[in-house]
């Protein structure tokens, strides 16, 4: 049975997934822009996360997702007073002094891309095939950028995508989709301490 979804898996590109999601403009949030701008720009797309990009280094420098917008406000409530936000990823810094300092909701959202140390930056091209993209959400990845083999940025594969393919094609696949992946015996899937 394993053989199927290893099968299914190898022979499926990160394209044929990426393909199958409704279309849509990828979201990307320009590094300079506030931490209120990105929030802004989550809610007004519908996402709950968009790569941060740096038109200066012409390069991605994180995902900014609500995760790090939490983290952010747990950590502004857990801190004691610092001079600038930049310590408030690495020290204690109470709310109302970042308030008081305009700080808080001004800092560029570079700042806070990947505070949560939940996005590390991954991706796979269109032509890679599946498993390639499951031994990223086994290392504990839970977004991938896509890319095509031109190199330009298509948007961000999740696991609840791969999950959604996995599902339509639960036919074919069989009862196998109920195990867990240790028990698929892939060797490169098989997470070890």
């Amino acid at each position: 049975m394993s053989a199927s979804v290893l099968s299914f898996l190898s022979e499926t590109t990160c394209g044929a997934l990426f393909a199958a999601k409704p279309p849509r403009t990828p979201v990307v949030i320009d590094s300079s822009c506030s931490i209120v701008q990105a929030c802004k720009t989550l809610a007004d797309s519908g996402v709950s996360c968009a790569p941060v990009w740096d038109k200066a280094d012409q390069c991605f420098k994180g995902l900014l997702d609500h995760r790090d917008l939490c983290e952010v406000l747990i950590r502004l409530f857990r801190t004691k007073r610092r001079k600038s936000f930049a310590d408030l990823l690495t020290s204690d810094v109470e709310l109302a002094t970042l308030l008081e300092m305009g700080l808080a909701l001004e800092a560029p959202a570079e700042l806070v891309a990947n505070v949560s140390k939940k996005h590390p930056l991954v991706s796979v091209k269109t032509s890679d095939p599946l498993t390639k993209l499951l031994e990223h959400f086994c290392s504990g990845t839970h977004r991938v950028f896509v890319f095509d083999s031109a190199g330009s940025f298509l948007g961000v594969l999740s696991q609840s995508d791969l999950i959604k393919m996995l599902n339509a094609h639960q036919k074919e696949l069989g009862p196998v989709l109920s195990r867990s992946v240790g028990f698929l015996s892939i060797p490169s899937l098989i997470v070890s301490d």
